[in-house]
């Protein structure tokens, strides 16, 4: 029963649970219904975050899907992967997870050192295809639509033809306001640009994890730099 109710309500908090199973009729400690959860495999954890996808945003990914559906590496192959990234100078923007006893949540080696505005940083542009990875252009201060076709006219095309594809490219970018305004599409089209545009609220997994490897190894390069 306890199981049971856990799976019907996965955010039911142990004490909930124990006045549940109290209601009918069974006395446990929370001890003993954590305990109970956990020989059953229920373990607590952080949900994790999913983007809200309604009626249409699973009608344009079925779409997306469909249209895609007998891809292959060889068309992968041709796709210029494009993302911007900022780099902080003195601490990252995400989490830092750190292993420690109670108690020592005050540890010099259990805190995060922080500053205002992370201590300055740096926004890049960067690309990557098949055959390995583009020019690494820095962003400055806000992109907009004018710097965008910038990037694209002295960056992303040059990094297609650097890399011995020419202009048979397919470009690939997110949804940001500026990489969809109505001039530089019209850009894109005078270019003769492919686009590979993804629905909405997706969020292409393989790619994001190989762009992280891509930070990654540009991080260093990137903090070099003179700070916006």
């Amino acid at each position: 029963m306890l199981v049971r109710t856990s799976l019907q309500n996965r955010r039911m908090t142990v004490p909930d649970l124990a006045a549940s199973w109290s209601a009918a009729g069974v006395t446990a400690s929370k001890t003993t219904v954590r305990r109970r959860l956990q020989d059953a495999g229920l373990h607590g954890h952080l949900a994790v975050n999913k983007p809200l996808l309604t009626a249409r945003h699973r009608r344009l990914r079925l779409e997306f899907a469909r249209e895609h559906l007998n891809w292959n590496w060889v068309n992968g192959s041709v796709v210029l992967w494009t993302d911007e990234s900022r780099f902080t100078m003195f601490q990252s923007d995400g989490p830092t997870f750190v292993r420690r006893r109670p108690g020592e949540q005050l540890r010099n080696d259990c805190v995060v050192q922080t500053v205002k505005f992370g201590g300055g940083g740096i926004m890049m542009w960067g690309a990557m295809l098949f055959r390995g990875t583009g020019f690494l252009t820095r962003v400055v201060c806000n992109l907009n639509r004018a710097g965008y076709i910038n990037i694209l006219s002295d960056s992303a095309v040059p990094s297609a033809h650097f890399l011995g594809y020419g202009d048979n490219f397919v470009l690939q970018d997110d949804g940001a306001p500026c990489h969809r305004a109505k001039i530089v599409n019209d850009w894109k089209e005078e270019q003769c640009i492919r686009p590979l545009v993804w629905p909405p609220q997706t969020y292409p997994c393989r790619y994001k994890s190989t762009w992280r490897l891509y930070q990654v190894l540009t991080a260093c390069c990137a903090n070099r730099k003179t700070l916006c």
